[in-house]
């Protein structure tokens, strides 16, 4: 396995997967922590992904070392995986290729119920708050 110079970890999140895009889209290397991709390298990510699919326009737009696109909040990245996730895309230099997607994945399916509820508890605090200054 590959050495993920890309992948730079977020705390308190369950899941985060990095995987590696060639420029027709299929998986050179993969962290795994959230699906697997042993299946899917022989298949490009257009086939098993409506979110990178509709994104493969964008993706070949990229410039090197352009800054990263931030899809916040992905209810699915895969035809086969349900969830909530966050999302970036990158284009790198990886050894001597120049066209290699950094796709990041970061899950929140099991973390967006608490991070609502801590929403929900402050927004009805600022609530009370500002009836009670009446």
């Amino acid at each position: 396995m590959t050495n993920f110079q890309y992948l730079t970890l977020t705390k308190n999140i369950s899941a985060q997967q990095q995987v590696l895009l060639d420029w027709q889209g299929y998986v050179l290397e993969s962290t795994d922590t959230i699906f697997s991709t042993h299946l899917l390298k022989h298949r490009p990510c257009i086939e098993w992904s409506f979110f990178l699919e509709s994104l493969f326009p964008t993706i070949h737009s990229l410039e090197l070392h352009s800054p990263e696109i931030i899809f916040p909040r992905v209810s699915s990245i895969t035809n086969f995986l349900e969830g909530i996730y966050d999302c970036t895309l990158m284009r790198v230099e990886w050894g001597d290729n120049d066209k290699v997607i950094v796709w990041n994945i970061i899950d929140y399916t099991q973390d967006l119920p608490a991070m609502q509820q801590r929403q929900q508890l402050a927004n009805e605090l600022a609530i009370k708050k500002q009836i009670s200054m009446r």
